[in-house]
């Protein structure tokens, strides 16, 4: 039965892993983002790989010669456990395909869905029960929220699961 399974590529590898697995006839997938790339003077808009140092592969294990891909020029490893890869959720997948735009690029909105002045409150940790107002979505997965503590305001990086939208 065929799964995803995550495949830890090495560092900025992505792209020369994803070409690599498939001229072996691999089901690839590398959900990428647009990125404002700066660069000296200049910016620019750039894709960037939703999960740095990682990609999918649709495969079946038992059917799969899956071994060959710890040796694939660009990649680490097959995310395993006790030697066996370890398969990926299909819902996450689907999830970050609905994210896509037309182009095949992921809309963080669409996956983060927090935006520039929404009121949040924390969930948990030591700001649990806070508010604050979001300030930016950041391209990793970072929301930094702009939190009132002790009569100051303050800016706080937070993973989007930590927040959720205030009541209105």
């Amino acid at each position: 039965m065929k799964q995803w399974f995550a495949v830890a590529t090495q560092p900025r590898k992505e792209a020369r892993a994803r070409a690599n697995l498939l001229n072996q006839h691999f089901d690839v997938y590398l959900p990428c983002f647009k990125k404002m790339v700066r660069h000296a003077r200049r910016q620019s808009w750039g894709l960037a790989p939703l999960f740095p140092g990682y990609l999918f592969v649709w495969m079946d294990p038992g059917a799969a010669r899956w071994r060959a891909i710890n040796s694939t020029v660009g990649v680490n490893h097959l995310v395993s456990q006790n030697d066996r890869p370890v398969p990926i959720d299909e819902s996450v997948i689907a999830q970050i395909h609905d994210a896509e735009d037309g182009a095949g690029h992921v809309q963080l909105h669409e996956l983060f869905p927090f935006s520039a002045g929404d009121e949040v409150r924390f969930l948990e940790g030591p700001l649990a029960e806070s508010s604050g107002k979001v300030m930016e979505v950041s391209d990793q997965d970072r929301v930094a929220v702009l939190l009132k503590l002790l009569g100051r305001e303050i800016e706080v990086a937070v993973r989007p699961g930590e927040i959720v939208r205030a009541a209105s």
